[in-house]
């Protein structure tokens, strides 16, 4: 009966291990570079704001609000909570 010896061999060397060290920076620039890609392009339109002055008066109510200023639909905004209320609003940049 023969034995076979499976003997395996592990060098090491400088150009080996800057190869590896190469090969996972370049990965992980491609990684960061899709990723700013994809967060770049999913940047929101900034809105213009009108001319026109919103128009509010009291006990108005958002539908009102909103159906008078239809300029301004840019800025609407809902923010629902909890027991079903709703905060209706506009957001305007700062």
């Amino acid at each position: 009966m023969k034995k076979d010896k499976n003997i395996k061999f592990y060098y090491s060397s400088n150009q080996d291990m800057f190869g590896i060290m190469f090969k996972k920076i370049f990965i992980t620039l491609i990684c960061f570079s899709f990723l700013f890609l994809a967060t770049a392009c999913q940047a929101e339109k900034e809105a213009v704001m009108p001319d026109k002055p919103i128009e509010i008066s009291l006990n108005m109510t958002a539908k009102e609000l909103y159906d008078t200023n239809p300029e301004y639909k840019a800025f609407q905004e809902a923010d629902a909570q909890p027991m079903g209320v709703t905060f209706q609003g506009y957001d305007f940049p700062i």
